[in-house]
């Protein structure tokens, strides 16, 4: 059986199949947690989602950004992105009053790796001053992500509101910021569950 081994391992076959192997375990295991995130829902906490602003500023969701209620804007494309910002205009009235935090989350990990660099180049040149604190480029966890808000089309934003507490006190349905908005002002003026 040695004998069969080790010439096994000198024809670099076994070197291949190992490598096949890893990836076929690496693919699985992402697909597991991919699975394991179970969809957002109204009165849970929101996952930790840790990372660094465009300027450079931690943040960290929901533990830096628990003052007031915070608006976590995703997008999963360049339509998305666009969205938004829709949405963080929108906000933008109900931001200057302390009414809510905005955090906008642009997701690029579906970018291929060899462009990624210059997309992220791309839209940090391309955001607004008063948004530089408040977005994050996230180039990882985009199927848990996508799973987390059940995502079904990726040319809109999807968002979640969250009370003080970092609970979930709504969440978008999939519609552009214009339908939704109203919804979302009005789940910040209901009291908050326990």
């Amino acid at each position: 059986m040695n004998h069969f081994l080790a010439q096994f391992s000198r024809s670099g076959r076994f070197l291949r199949l190992s490598a096949i192997g890893v990836a076929c375990i690496a693919i699985n295991a992402a697909s597991v947690l991919a699975q394991a995130a179970s969809p957002l829902r109204i009165g849970e906490a929101f996952p930790p989602l840790a990372a660094e602003a465009v300027s450079g500023r931690a943040i960290e969701i929901p533990t830096s950004v628990a003052a007031r209620p915070t608006a976590v804007i995703f997008g999963f494309s360049k339509q998305a992105g666009k969205d938004a910002q829709h949405w963080d205009e929108l906000l933008a009235p109900d931001r200057a009053t302390g009414g809510i935090d905005v955090v906008v989350v642009a997701e690029i990990q579906s970018v291929p790796r060899l462009i990624r660099g210059a997309v992220a180049l791309a839209i940090r040149r391309g955001v607004a001053a008063n948004l530089r604190d408040r977005m994050i480029l996230l180039d990882r966890d985009e199927k848990i992500w996508k799973a987390r808000f059940a995502v079904t089309g990726t040319d809109q934003a999807y968002v979640a509101l969250l009370d003080s507490a970092g609970k979930v006190s709504w969440l978008s349905d999939g519609q552009r910021a214009d339908e939704s908005i109203s919804r979302l002002r009005d789940a910040m003026h209901r009291p908050a569950r326990d």
